[in-house]
């Protein structure tokens, strides 16, 4: 009985189930570790990093998602400061009134994007091996992106302060209704054991790429059109020249997304035909 129960204990001590893997410890408890992608065993961290930069769809949305908070990072940092030199608007009434604006956006702009996200993975491909959730992340990507820059443009050439603000608000909204798509589509662009490393890579990317360089590089124009001037009309041509150079810059965005966006669809495509040549035996 002793001999068998120790064949046993060393067959059951490294049992696997599915895409889980059961080591039974000496003193009889279990430590369970997830085994993704076919049951392959957690490979080191520069091996992750490698697979994740040799991604072309992920390393496109990286970058789109740099140039996405570059944008967006410059005008939360800049736009007060410029309201009240290029449209006389006081300290406290401009902060007052990017709060709401960006409130009001965030709130709306979020949930809308998040239900037009559901929505829009039920009504993709239904063939099996169709990513669903990442064709219709980049789609939604692809549009908020083209939607936001004429009413980003819109705000920079404003004279007034109504104008601003109103293109302020509908060129944000699209901006956040794309967030929700944006996580998506990075988690889904890689295996499921990178996706905890693919996010932190995407949070240290977007402030090394995006919003710390935009508000240095904004500030630099400002100061180089102003030539020392620290009010009156220079001072607001500066800001405007600025701003517009920023809102131009998201044209990098949308060939990003729409890059991101084209990818998607072949991935898709390969995984389909995949799918229906038997190569995969559970195709979801």
């Amino acid at each position: 009985t002793s001999s068998a129960g120790s064949a046993t204990s060393r067959r059951l001590s490294s049992t696997r189930y599915s895409d889980v893997e059961v080591n039974v410890t000496p003193e009889g408890g279990t430590l369970g570790r997830a085994m993704s992608d076919g049951g392959r065993r957690p490979s080191s961290l520069f091996q992750d990093l490698l697979s994740l930069f040799t991604n072309g769809l992920f390393v496109t949305l990286i970058f789109g998602y740099s140039a996405y908070q570059f944008v967006m990072g410059g005008v939360a940092y800049w736009g007060p400061y410029y309201v009240q030199k290029a449209l006389y608007m006081s300290a406290s009434t401009s902060g007052y009134a990017f709060g709401g604006v960006s409130l009001i956006s965030g709130v709306f702009g979020t949930f809308a994007g998040s239900k037009l996200l559901d929505r829009m993975v039920g009504v993709e491909d239904q063939q099996p091996g169709s990513n669903r959730r990442l064709v219709a992340g980049c789609k939604v990507m692809f549009w908020g992106s083209i939607l936001a820059w004429p009413f980003l443009l819109g705000a920079s050439f404003s004279k007034s302060q109504g104008a601003f603000f109103i293109c302020l608000l509908l060129g944000q909204l699209p901006l956040f209704a794309m967030y929700t798509s944006i996580c998506v589509g990075l988690m889904e662009a890689v295996p499921e054991s990178m996706r905890g490393t693919a996010m932190a890579l995407s949070a240290l990317a977007i402030h090394l790429l995006g919003d710390i360089p935009s508000q240095s590089l904004v500030g630099i124009i400002a100061d180089s059109v102003s030539e020392g001037a620290t009010s009156g009309p220079q001072k607001a041509k500066a800001m405007q020249v600025a701003l517009i150079c920023l809102g131009s810059f998201h044209i990098v965005t949308i060939l990003l997304f729409t890059l991101s966006y084209c990818l998607s669809r072949r991935l898709a495509h390969q995984q389909r035909s995949q799918c229906t040549a038997g190569v995969h035996t559970i195709c979801a």
